[in-house]
């Protein structure tokens, strides 16, 4: 009959079901709390706190460390405090939370204050808990129900006043007031107000409607079996014990001894005023406090201590939330946060604390997965892709300002770069590009550059950029993120980060002085940086991880590289492509051989020693000649982390395959095709520019046409059939022709 939204119960109290689950064995546990990472220990851990430390901590859950447990590092001994704190608490929350952070001081500063912190917020909790449970009891007294009934008692609110609903004789102020609490509609707040007044005045009006009609006996009866219930509910109310020979002592002696046990502190001022009244006024004081002034005074002990820890939440949401306000890698904690503090209940607050923050946390993850390439410049530059000008044919554009937004820049004749920042609207044409172009760069002309590489070298998740010389000089420059004026973004000085890199043009490969065909660069280790990759002359893949740090000469690639591929001949490799095809963070490589056949090899992540970074091959494609298939583009179209394959056909049909994200075995990868645009020929079309345009996770894509022109086709994410991938197109620019832009980045 009567349905509520929520149980206030379940929020505070319920299980962590997306975060927690039982040992068994714990190894698959971890695996699926931390959405199937691998369960071993990271490397090189603090074990920071001393062993003083670690049983002050154990005590916290009744544990009596042994030295095994003693001897384990800070990262281990917070998984085994996972492991034992109770499913649903503060304290488990907070210790995933420690164990899957990838701050080396994380699982340190849990041991010794954010396990304390969480035990504060589960003690708050079984306390509001404990209050609950006897508000509901003392409401039982006042309604005739079984205050040890503990079934009934445990009730959430809804449920508790649903029984006193039917329980009540119908047509009784008592029903009429519980079938309103319980209506349609009703809220926490409703039913709040029903428990800590309104069943107690529909009582008193039902008992007075009685002594009203009662002889003068039976008048005083009831009278006095008031005054015994009223005694039962408020010793309830205050978890003070509860005695026959206290409910049957005088009033003076019952308020007394409620003065000499209660906690509260409005509780004892009121019943010391109570006894302190005048001879004349001293019974109605102590009928007035009994019937309604303690368990008034219990409520302002309750809102105090509610207060305060309020404003003790509000400090730790409000930090949280300042710490990421300008961070775009967690948009989902930050809005979670401003929304806990929106509402500002102290429910909300708690359960943001308890579980929300990880629920965004998670999603922010799946986030960051889903933008790391739109930093990362995963893109191959390969002589074979180069058309007469020197620009590439495919362009997977970049976030240059760190908006998650994919930014444009072009290269004009005299060498000069400007850049468009996305606006992120494709809702109407020429709102995508709308500010003025700015200068970012001048002098970068196929002679000075033959080839410019793009990547968030420094992890950041703004796209830097990097000069190949003409000498075979690698020069780079960190963006600034600024793309408000003229030279803004790349303002500061370059640093040498390589040599040796010699890049013919094309019409220049007879000459002997060329080291390599080409550069790949990608976050081949899934560290969030992009590292590099030498395609050099004697058909070897040469990779360097990059260290992040842009600060000065020869510190971008310092660390020894190392052969990742070997026969990556013209003929074996006729296009390169990358992406993070299986979804693990890392960049995986694909090439397209001279027969077609597009073979695979997933990322392991180990940059350590030669020949660790891709050590498995895996079909997953035939038929892809580069005749047929003049184009392969790559991108996360359905936004689901995994990095998809377009093909262009000879004919202009685009299609694409999404990624399963299966690379166990051989054409697994690949498997169901579909229709997403015609007409893409090489001569209507011969620049293709991918890149999330509008921010929401999905490549969408940008086609040049022989005038010029830029139409823009955003994403659906719907690969389910034919033709709904790419459904509207915008005009988003004009007259970028290749004569007059040979290069867009």
């Amino acid at each position: 009959m009567h349905r509520r939204p929520a149980r206030l119960g379940a929020i505070l109290l319920a299980g962590l079901t997306a975060s927690t689950v039982s040992l068994a064995p714990a190894t698959a546990a971890v695996a699926a709390v931390t959405g199937g990472r691998a369960l071993a220990v990271v490397a090189d851990q603090t074990n920071r706190a001393t062993a003083e430390e670690k049983v002050k901590a154990a005590a916290v859950l009744g544990i009596d460390p042994d030295a095994a447990l003693l001897g384990y590092n800070d990262q281990q001994f917070v998984f085994e405090l996972w492991r034992k704190a109770k499913d649903g608490s503060a304290v488990k929350a907070a210790a995933l939370r420690a164990y899957d952070d990838d701050a080396p001081d994380a699982a340190y500063e849990f041991i010794t204050g954010g396990l304390f912190t969480a035990q504060h917020d589960d003690e708050q909790t079984e306390i509001i808990a404990a209050q609950g449970r006897a508000l509901r009891r003392s409401v039982a007294v006042k309604v005739g129900l079984d205050p040890k009934d503990t079934a009934l008692i445990e009730k959430d609110d809804f449920d508790f006043i649903d029984v006193i609903f039917h329980r009540a004789t119908a047509g009784t102020r008592l029903y009429e007031a519980a079938r309103a609490a319980t209506a349609d509609g009703t809220t926490q707040q409703d039913w709040t107000a029903f428990l800590t007044k309104g069943a107690a005045a529909a009582v008193d009006a039902d008992l007075a409607d009685q002594i009203a009609k009662a002889d003068a006996e039976y008048a005083a009866k009831l009278r006095a079996e008031q005054m015994a219930n009223a005694k039962r509910s408020l010793l309830q109310l205050l978890l003070l014990p509860v005695s026959e020979e206290l409910i049957n002592a005088p009033s003076r002696q019952f308020v007394l001894a409620v003065h000499n046990q209660a906690k509260g502190t409005e509780v004892q001022l009121a019943s010391q005023a109570v006894l302190n009244a005048p001879d004349a006024e001293l019974a109605k004081a102590l009928d007035d406090f009994i019937l309604t002034g303690g368990a008034a005074a219990n409520t302002r002990d309750e809102q105090a201590a509610a207060a305060k820890e309020l404003a003790g939440y509000r400090d730790r949401v409000t930090a949280i939330r300042d710490s990421v306000r300008t961070d775009v890698k967690q948009p989902n904690l930050l809005a979670a946060a401003d929304q806990a503090l929106a509402d500002g209940g102290l429910v909300a607050l708690q359960t943001f604390l308890l579980k929300g923050q990880d629920e965004a946390r998670a999603k922010d993850k799946v986030f960051v997965k889903q933008h790391r390439g739109n930093a990362a410049g995963s893109v191959t530059d390969f002589p074979k892709r180069l058309d007469t000008v020197g620009g590439s044919t495919v362009v997977s554009a970049v976030d240059f300002t760190g908006d998650i937004r994919t930014d444009l820049v072009h290269q004009d004749t005299a060498g000069e770069l400007k850049g468009w920042a996305s606006s992120g609207d494709l809702s109407a044409d020429n709102k995508l590009f709308v500010g003025t172009s700015h200068i970012v760069g001048g002098g970068w002309t196929r002679d000075n550059a033959p080839l410019i590489i793009k990547g968030d070298f420094n992890g950041d998740f703004k796209a830097d950029i990097i000069r190949l010389t003409a000498k075979g000089e690698l020069l780079a420059w960190p963006s600034s993120g600024d793309m408000s004026a003229d030279n803004k973004l790349f303002r500061g000085p370059s640093h040498l980060v390589g040599g040796g890199w010699v890049m013919p043009t094309v019409d220049h490969f007879a000459k002997d002085d060329w080291t390599i065909k080409g550069v790949i660069t990608g976050d081949f280790n899934g560290d969030g940086k992009t590292d590099i990759m030498r395609h050099t002359r004697d058909d070897k893949l040469l990779a360097w991880a990059s260290t992040g740090d842009m600060s000065a000469d020869n510190k971008l690639f310092a660390g020894k590289s190392h052969i990742v591929g070997t026969g990556w001949t013209d003929d074996a490799a006729e296009q390169i492509v990358t992406g993070d095809f299986n979804g693990d963070g890392k960049t995986d490589i694909i090439r397209q051989n001279g027969d077609g056949q597009l073979i695979a090899w997933a990322s392991t992540g180990d940059l350590s020693a030669d020949g660790k970074l891709f050590v498995r091959a895996r079909v997953v494609g035939g038929g892809w000649t580069g005749r047929n298939v003049p184009k392969l583009i790559t991108g996360d179209f359905n936004g689901d982390g995994k990095t998809d394959i377009m093909r262009q056909s000879e004919n202009g049909q685009i299609d694409v395959w999404a990624s399963t994200g299966d690379l166990s075995a051989d054409n697994k990868l690949f498997v169901q095709s579909r229709v997403v645009g015609g007409g893409w020929t090489e001569k209507s079309i011969p620049r293709i520019i991918t890149g999330d345009f509008n921010g929401d996770g999905k490549t969408d894509i940008v086609g040049q046409d022989t005038d010029g022109a830029l139409r823009a086709w955003a994403s659906t994410g719907d690969l389910s059939g034919d033709n709904k991938l790419f459904p509207t197109k915008r005009i988003v620019g004009g007259g970028w022709i290749e004569s007059r832009y040979p290069r867009i980045l």
